[in-house]
């Protein structure tokens, strides 16, 4: 059945988070997570700090959220234990994309504007940084479905990791052909594998 329309009056923030099947609106100084599988299911609520609006919301398969507010760090907020921790890029970059992997190599991923860093939960549940891959980025894509994170220099070059259930994997980088020029063959088989790679299931 058709879920009911939400209310979203004075909504600051809506997003649709496909893979913990939940709608997140932030209003209020609050998060509210409404499930897409129950509309019995009452939503999750979870205090926000104040500060800027909010620009990102992630949710954790643990039901932590990532909230991005500034191009500088990002709020880990845990509805355990109600704390709210600040995790700041390194080096001073700037943020460009957050997201849960969900893997057993990390579990959060910062894109910023000199790599991908990645987060793991200790055993305290404290997220502590545990690699970084360096890149100039000016833009990234996630593909939750196939664990795919596509980094953008900002002209031609595209380069690739596939975040598996296991391990961090580096694909060939390729370069896209400028308008009139005719890519060549080996970029054109990167440029392939990756489309394929993001386009479809890929444990």
């Amino acid at each position: 059945p058709l879920r009911p329309p939400l209310d979203l009056i004075g909504a600051e923030y809506v997003t649709a988070d496909d893979r913990s099947n939940r709608v997140v609106v932030v209003r209020e100084g609050q998060a509210e997570l409404h499930s897409l599988l129950s509309a019995d299911e009452p939503p999750q609520v979870m205090a926000l700090h104040a500060g800027p609006p909010v620009a990102v919301v992630r949710v954790a398969p643990d039901g932590r959220l990532a909230v991005q507010r500034s191009a500088a760090n990002v709020e880990i907020v845990d509805p355990s234990s109600g704390r709210t921790v600040i995790l700041a890029a390194r080096s001073r970059a700037i943020v460009r994309a957050v997201f849960w992997t969900d893997s057993a190599a990390s579990d959060l991923a910062l894109v910023t504007s000199v790599g991908l860093e990645l987060y793991s939960k200790g055993r305290t549940g404290v997220l502590a940084h545990s690699s970084s891959r360096r890149h100039d980025v000016a833009w990234a894509v996630w593909s939750a479905d196939t664990r795919v994170v596509l980094l953008a220099a900002g002209g031609a070059w595209m380069q690739a990791y596939q975040l598996s259930a296991k391990a961090v994997m580096k694909l060939p980088p390729f370069q896209l052909a400028a308008p009139g020029q005719a890519a060549t063959a080996a970029d054109s088989a990167a440029a392939a594998a990756a489309a394929v790679v993001a386009s479809g299931p890929f444990a």
